[in-house]
């Protein structure tokens, strides 16, 4: 992500990014501990984390082509949670990077992966982009 030129809040994001669980991955921390969380990496970080961590992955998805008002479903309170433009930008390019991460030792799910963030390439940045294109172009 440092390569890719983002600044270090969303960096430090990309390393706590699951600490609360997704819908594929259990948690490590409970939600009643996000204010160490915040203490330890900020709030903006924190944020991008736990947007990460709560998103419905078709909520997000549902956001393309594009989207007036960008939102993605909370999966851990089932409300609606509105984004600015740039947030969804971040979600993706967490979820890209959690996907090239994850992929080489991916046994299953990865091409899914792929169409998914295929079908979000307008919010991903050029070079990330290239990343996963050099994996599934090779």
């Amino acid at each position: 992500m440092e390569r890719w030129g983002l600044p270090p809040k969303i960096c430090q994001a990309g390393l706590f990014h699951s600490i609360y669980g997704t819908e594929t991955f259990p948690g490590h921390v409970p939600l009643s501990d996000r204010q160490i969380i915040r203490d330890v990496i900020g709030e903006t970080s924190e944020r991008y984390v736990y947007l990460f961590c709560c998103l419905e992955r078709q909520s997000l998805l549902n956001n393309l082509p594009s989207s007036q008002s960008p939102s993605i479903v909370d999966r851990f309170t089932s409300e609606t949670i509105l984004l600015k433009h740039y947030e969804c930008s971040i979600l993706f390019a967490l979820l890209t990077a959690n996907f090239l991460e994850q992929q080489p030792r991916s046994t299953n799910r990865y091409m899914e992966h792929y169409r998914f963030l295929l079908n979000a390439k307008h919010f991903i940045m050029d070079v990330a982009f290239r990343d996963l294109e050099n994996i599934f172009l090779v």
